[in-house]
């Protein structure tokens, strides 16, 4: 009996020093347990493995980057070089009839079309189209389209419509037109109409101009010109239309702005400009009606006067500028005019030279904020054939008489009083 508790007892010590060398950690563990210590934190799962990659003999295994092509040739998109590349290859010269490419750093040149993917650096020129879905730093040209999804900082042009959706630094320019997302920081000019975003230097175009913010520069055109903002320079065709004021020029036959410098034209409509009309009279006898509209400087003048006489009567329609310049606030004031007119007998159209000019001096007087009294001394110039007897000077002997074969010139000193009213300012 005392021989098989021996063996046994033998066996089991056996075991546990087998368990204890084959997990020496667990053995560690108890130790600590015995004394006190905290138990460890469970390890961590082990990460799976990464698959293998698969590894194709003579090619890196590093991402690849696209093809680069030094010389492309492309018949039509996918037949050529473009074949392989897909339109994801970088290109420094790329040649053919239809081009189809990833990116150009040097000349993109074809018969028809071009089109790139990404940005243009250098020259892509077309004989039909020439599209870019990137940005353009060089030069773009397509004898019919040009379009450029990004910027542009060069140029770009078209014998017909040049698009681009982002900022032009340079010039943009076509033979029907240009339209422009972004900003144009150079020229924008156009055949016939040219659109773009807030201009810094030239808007031009046959027709229209358009754009959508401010224009610092000069904005031109044969019929109408529009800025969505302040002008600071130029606007000159037949109809100008600013949403803002113009530190500058208007030019035009109808003006239209919150305010402008100066505004020559027919019709001058200015929200916080000079609206005045006045009524009077002069030394010849004739009765005046004068309509003032422009800046607080610069006015243009419309008139319409009346002699009425049994014998050399007349009637007269001109156009005149002036300047307004204020001496004692608001409430006295001069305005220096010159005002040409044709004069016609009564109850005729006098077709030939009959033309009176007249020089202004006027001071004024504000009695009210719409009414005011003027008078001031004149000079006058009547310019006629030789015999005419249409709208004679009064003075008996004018102060100056010339005479050539074919015309006459008379010119003496004279007066004009009248009547103003006030068009009340709108301010803001």
């Amino acid at each position: 009996m005392v021989r098989s508790n021996f063996h046994q007892n033998n066996v089991l010590s056996i075991v546990i020093a087998a368990a204890l060398a084959a997990a020496p950690g667990l053995a560690a563990a108890d130790e600590g347990a015995g004394e006190g210590a905290p138990e460890p934190a469970p390890a961590p799962p082990a990460a799976e493995p990464a698959p293998a990659s698969k590894v194709t003999p003579g090619v890196s295994s590093d991402p690849v980057a696209p093809p680069s092509s030094p010389v492309a040739l492309d018949l039509w998109p996918g037949v050529g070089t473009s074949s392989l590349g897909r339109g994801q290859d970088h290109r420094a010269l790329s040649l053919g009839l239809v081009t189809w490419s990833g990116s150009i750093d040097g000349a993109d040149l074809s018969a028809v079309g071009g089109v790139v993917e990404g940005d243009v650096q250098g020259v892509q020129a077309s004989g039909l189209v020439a599209m870019t879905r990137g940005s353009v730093e060089g030069a773009q040209l397509g004898a019919a389209l040009s379009t450029c999804s990004g910027d542009v900082d060069g140029v770009a042009g078209a014998g017909g419509l040049s698009v681009v959706r982002g900022d032009v630094d340079g010039l943009v320019a076509a033979g029907f037109g240009v339209i422009s997302g972004g900003a144009v920081d150079g020229v924008s000019a156009a055949g016939f109409v040219a659109m773009n975003g807030p201009v810094d230097g030239v808007q031009a175009a046959g027709f229209l101009t358009f754009a959508r913010g401010p224009v610092d520069g000069v904005q031109a055109s044969g019929f109408l010109n529009v800025a969505q903002g302040d002008v600071e320079g130029v606007q000159a065709g037949v109809i100008n239309l600013s949403r803002g004021e113009v530190d500058g020029l208007m030019l035009g036959v109808v003006n239209i702005a919150d305010d402008a410098d100066v505004a020559l034209g027919l019709i001058n409509v200015l929200r916080n400009g000079r609206h005045e009309l006045e009524l009077g009279a002069s030394e010849r006898g004739a009765g005046h009606l004068l309509y003032k509209s422009g800046s607080r400087r610069v006015h243009n003048i419309l008139s319409a006067e009346l002699r009425p006489r049994e014998e050399g009567g007349s009637w007269a329609a001109g156009l005149g500028i002036g300047v307004h310049q204020p001496i004692i606030g608001d409430w006295v004031w001069t305005d220096l005019d010159l005002v040409a007119s044709h004069q016609s007998g009564l109850g005729q159209l006098h077709l030939g030279v009959s033309e009176l000019g007249v020089a202004r001096a006027m001071v004024g007087v504000q009695l009210g904020p719409k009414l005011s009294v003027t008078g001031g001394p004149t000079w006058n110039g009547l310019l006629t054939v030789p015999r005419a007897i249409v709208a004679p000077p009064p003075a008996a002997f004018p102060v100056v008489d010339t005479q050539t074969d074919a015309l006459r010139l008379r010119q003496w000193p004279g007066v004009q009083v009248g009547v103003q009213l006030h068009a009340p300012r709108r301010e803001g």
